[in-house]
């Protein structure tokens, strides 16, 4: 079972000696949040380490249980409940009445839901809306940014 505690202290982008290109995919977007105001960070943790994290933002009087992953080899252990069930604990502490949570679901096949959104259905979480994002053609992206250019 996983251990589940906020990560207080912003760690190194890579171990000396390793280079970057070595750390594990997603760890970079993680970095920076531990120092960012409104953010509370989380990491689940066995004997080999860090084998999930999770964020919240905690500016509104609603706090958005954002931005969980587990690494691909430990999934299915309970990491992702433990650290959603942690961060709710805590948004009650600070005294939120509600919580939110956004989870990004195919179109094409709405009825095999998410990892993510099958954990919050576990935790009591319930479906309040569901809305459409759309992309443009992928011709009308830039080519070294992925994304509509400026206009």
């Amino acid at each position: 079972m996983a251990t589940v505690a906020p990560a207080c202290r912003r760690p190194s982008p890579a171990k000396p000696g390793r280079p970057a290109s070595s750390r594990r995919p997603g760890s970079s977007f993680f970095v920076g949040l531990p120092a960012e105001r409104d953010w509370r960070t989380y990491l689940a943790v066995d004997e080999s380490g860090p084998i999930a994290a999770a964020a919240t933002m905690m500016h509104y009087d609603m706090p958005q249980m954002a931005f969980a992953g587990t690494l691909e080899q430990c999934r299915g252990r309970g990491a992702h409940l433990a650290l959603l069930h942690r961060r709710v604990e805590d948004a009650a502490k600070a005294g939120a009445r509600e919580v939110f949570a956004i989870t990004e679901e195919t179109f094409e096949c709405p009825a095999e839901l998410s990892p993510g959104a099958r954990n919050l259905m576990r935790a009591g979480f319930r479906l309040v809306d569901t809305r459409t994002v759309w992309q443009p053609p992928e011709q009308l992206l830039h080519p070294s940014t992925g994304r509509p250019p400026d206009i």
